[in-house]
């Protein structure tokens, strides 16, 4: 099963800021399933990488071939520009979850030097001097493959190459492709070590059953038949790995903060309260929640401790805080997120303030569930984070509750988007139901929306850019953005979390990262070549007579239930703000190709309207004195991409006519 009852589905969308290019970043999905319930069901097909090294390989248990972090990195130009997105993606996962941390080279005689060659390939350890190669070439541009590369040159060999590998997987040779046998070898435990760590089946490091193989059958079959078709994941390091990493290079502290409050603990962080309604460590709290974020329905009962401020009693402005032990910033660029659950059972009235030197957010109205909350901080000197409920004017039966605070230098997500329910929200929803997020500008000021996609049995997702206030002063297409889409592990402790992160960047031939598209353009048209025209600046190309009209009278018009025949019904240019219009798009993957039209050659009697089919965008343009059936003649300014022509294209219908520039 892919989703679980009763558990929510959130969306949200960070944001890079510490990168000179902007990344419009990500979609989170956050299921509360069972991880194995997920890996098979939204992992890529599975590429796996070839190791740089001899036979005799070198040992992770050789300090000398470990690195001093922060690890220096060169970006070769070879690698494309979405490959580089994920690099710096992958880095911040490192940092959040380990002390290796990844700095631009500086002149330091060791460094990895990361490039695109032939495949995904990586030296063990550190071996050379003067740049270090390290290749992700096609196919390789994903967090969890770059993961697997990362943690080579770290010092890590493949998971089913430990010297214990024979007691949980077989390894079949006679099923290998010649010449890549060695990436099955297994290594001696006098010049490696486990760590003393159990064998990892969810390792990023550990190949697929398939890896490599001469033909149809597997290359590994695991002990335990419930992980032959989980060994060989890609959606993020495994906590195991995490783990091993952790103890290999002596991490004693990676995140700035987390605290679950397991076993009633209040983490060491202190109360200030004006009246008897302080913070306290529950199981439970009047007015709700009846648990904690992270007791789930198919748990094993035990219960989970939260914190709780009631406001069901006391006088108007009667506040609790807590606070947190002081935190250093380390990094240069400045950011810090703080992320966790919170869940209001008291009066809209009521006010939960997060605070750092000055108020940064206070909360509206009470919720039925538990909800994700990030908070960007960017402190530049020592900080406490405070939270502060206060009481306000109206009667309350609840009060507010906060659980599993996250504390990371790292960029918070851009938009968080949560459907609780999921599973029986997806059921009882029309194929192709959609949920928008609310309006959403880039630092640039590109305006878009965050939108899913129902279907059942799987779920779409995808960014649409919007007609915004700054487009006159944007540069068209809107091309080189990145967005992540995250499938998020809801495990509380970030560092333990294995999301699945799918990147893509918009650049003018590829539109989407995966899928199928689900319209086609109706028809391909030819140009009338007797047209003349003597500006050179603006070329002009007018189609004669097609049938695409007599194509739309059978589909639905969403925009003022327009139909073709209504086409007189149009308003004047003026009336458009110079044409602005908007998108076009296909059912699931979304161009990011904003439709700008701009007639030059305006006349005060010249008509536009622009209609929709779904989510395609018709024109139509008219002159008084020129006939329907005729041929229409105008000169239109148009930045936009087709999928299918890769040309620039728009489509117009003008009664029998389609003009197309």
């Amino acid at each position: 099963s892919l989703f679980c009852h009763h558990f929510p589905l959130i969306f949200s969308l960070p944001l890079f800021v510490c990168h000179t290019h902007l990344h419009l970043s990500a979609i989170v999905i956050t299921h509360l399933c069972p991880l194995h319930l997920i890996i098979l069901s939204v992992s890529n097909p599975v590429t796996f990488s070839t190791t740089l090294l001899p036979r005799s390989r070198s040992a992770i248990i050789d300090e000398t071939k470990l690195w001093t972090p922060p690890v220096s990195y060169v970006l070769d130009k070879s690698l494309d520009l979405n490959a580089k997105g994920v690099i710096l993606r992958a880095f911040d996962q490192f940092r959040v979850k380990s002390c290796i941390n990844f700095k631009v080279w500086d002149s330091e005689e060791y460094y990895l030097n990361i490039q695109k060659l032939n495949g995904c390939r990586s030296y063990i350890g550190r071996k050379f001097a003067n740049g270090q190669n390290l290749s992700i070439g096609a196919g390789c541009d994903s967090i969890a493959e770059f993961e697997h590369e990362i943690l080579h040159a770290l010092g890590f060999l493949h998971e089913q190459s430990r010297y214990d590998r024979d007691n949980h997987t077989q390894i079949f040779f006679k099923n290998i492709i010649a010449g890549k046998e060695h990436n099955f070898e297994k290594v001696s435990s006098k010049n490696t070590t486990t760590h003393e760590t159990s064998y990892d089946y969810l390792s990023v490091m550990h190949y697929p059953k398939n890896a490599f193989t001469n033909g149809n059958e597997p290359t590994i079959i695991t002990r335990d038949p419930k992980f032959q078709d989980v060994i060989g994941q890609r959606l993020d390091m495994s906590p195991g790995d995490v783990q091993e990493l952790n103890l290999l290079y002596k991490c004693s502290k990676c995140l700035k903060m987390y605290c679950g409050f397991s076993n009633g603990n209040m983490c060491q962080m202190n109360q200030c309260t004006k009246n008897d309604n302080g913070w306290e460590v529950v199981t439970q709290a009047d007015g709700g929640p009846s648990s904690d974020h992270t007791s789930l329905p198919s748990g094993n009962g035990n219960k989970g401790f939260f914190i709780h401020a009631s406001t069901a009693s006391g006088q108007k402005g009667d506040s609790a805080r807590l606070e947190t032990q002081t935190i250093s910033p380390e990094r240069k660029c400045n950011v810090q997120c703080l992320q966790f659950y919170y869940f209001h059972s008291g009066n809209e009235s009521d006010e939960l303030n997060i605070w750092i030197r000055e108020e940064l957010l206070t909360f509206g109205p009470p919720t039925s569930h538990w909800k994700l909350h990030h908070v960007s901080l960017n402190a530049t000197k020592q900080f406490q984070v405070v939270f502060e409920v206060q009481k306000g004017a109206e009667n309350s039966r609840g009060g507010f509750s906060i659980d599993d605070i996250n504390l990371s230098e790292t960029e918070c997500p851009h938009i968080i988007l949560q459907i609780d329910e999921f599973e029986n929200y997806l059921n009882t929803s029309a194929s192709g139901t959609k949920i928008y997020s609310p309006q959403q500008y880039s630092k640039e000021g590109y305006a878009y929306r965050v939108a899913v996609a129902l279907n059942k049995i799987y779920v779409g997702m995808f960014v649409e850019l919007l007609s915004g206030d700054f487009d006159n002063e944007l540069e068209w297409p809107c091309l080189q953005k990145q967005m992540t889409f995250q499938l998020l592990d809801q495990n509380p402790n970030m560092q333990q979390q294995m999301t699945k992160q799918k990147i893509f960047t918009t650049t003018r031939n590829k539109r989407s990262s995966r899928g199928k598209l689900t319209r086609k353009y109706l028809n391909e048209y030819t140009p009338d070549q007797n047209l003349k025209t003597t500006d050179q600046k603006f070329k002009t190309i007018v189609f004669k007579s097609q049938k695409l009209c007599k194509n739309l009278d059978s589909m639905s018009f969403s925009v003022k239930s327009l139909h073709c025949q209504d086409l007189l019904m149009a308003k004047k240019l003026t009336d458009f703000e110079r044409g602005r219009i908007g998108i076009m798009e296909s059912r699931f993957l979304h161009s990011f190709w904003l439709l700008k039209i701009m007639v030059l050659n305006f006349i005060n009697n010249m008509y536009l309207l622009c209609l929709s089919i779904g989510s395609i965008y018709f024109c139509v343009v008219s002159y008084k004195q020129v006939p329907w059936s005729g041929t229409i003649l105008v000169r239109l300014e148009l930045i936009f991409y087709s999928k299918i022509m890769r040309q620039p294209v728009v489509e117009f219908c003008v009664g029998t006519n389609i003009l197309q520039v």
